[in-house]
């Protein structure tokens, strides 16, 4: 049996879900959310902003509750994730002390 298939399998059956990667994730932005500013617009009414990878909004979900974090493969309708990734604040606890450029 694949690991692949093992893993999927293991999950079916209800097992504790794990980051897909473990040890440092630089591609996650530093601070409380799960972006980096990178500059408003000319007429001032838009931030643009650079979005983690690991971060998705799942359209198929009411507003307030479709954010999804791929890293820790958890979404705001599930218990334990404070429930405000559709806002981009972060359920994980990567990069936190460092400060935001």
């Amino acid at each position: 049996m694949t690991p692949h298939l093992f893993i999927r399998r293991a999950l079916a059956r209800g097992a504790r879900r794990v980051p897909r990667r473990a040890g440092p994730h630089p591609e996650i932005p530093a601070g409380d959310y799960c972006y980096v500013p990178l500059g408003w617009s000319e007429d001032r009414t838009t931030l643009h902003v650079q979005v983690c990878p690991h971060w998705h909004l799942q359209r198929h979900k009411p507003a307030q509750e479709n954010g999804y974090c791929r890293l820790l493969r958890l979404g705001d309708s599930n218990p334990g994730s404070g429930g405000l990734l559709w806002d981009q604040v972060k359920a994980c606890s990567h990069n936190l002390d460092q400060a935001a450029r």
